[in-house]
């Protein structure tokens, strides 16, 4: 690496900057690799795109609220079905509130 820095000009990074760095890059291609519509989530991960605990998660694929495959004792759920149920309970919630901050208004008009 140390040539390339040369001969590009740049600043040569520190073994300990360069060593943040990689794990940085390697941290980000591990995000982006489960975010692709065709991977895989492990129960966490899907957990923290939900911001849900994990034994929530749980009881929702049990309740066959969310599609699911078992790989030995763990749990896999597919992108775009957490997408897809993600999408359906956000509209859900949006149409609550809406309808909420409905009988408020009537509420206060009375």
């Amino acid at each position: 690496m140390g040539d390339i820095v040369k001969k590009s000009g740049l600043k040569q990074f520190s073994p300990v900057r360069e060593g943040v760095a990689i794990g940085f890059v390697d941290f980000i291609k591990r995000i982006l690799g489960h975010i692709m519509p065709t991977g895989r989530l492990s129960l966490g991960e899907a957990a923290a795109i939900l911001n849900v605990p994990e034994s929530y998660l749980d009881t929702l694929l049990e309740e066959k609220a969310i599609p699911h495959v078992r790989r030995g004792t763990r749990k896999q759920i597919w992108y775009g079905d957490l997408m897809e149920y993600k999408r359906n309970r956000d509209r859900k919630r949006s149409q609550g509130l809406a309808q909420l901050a409905a009988m408020t208004q009537e509420c206060d008009s009375r």
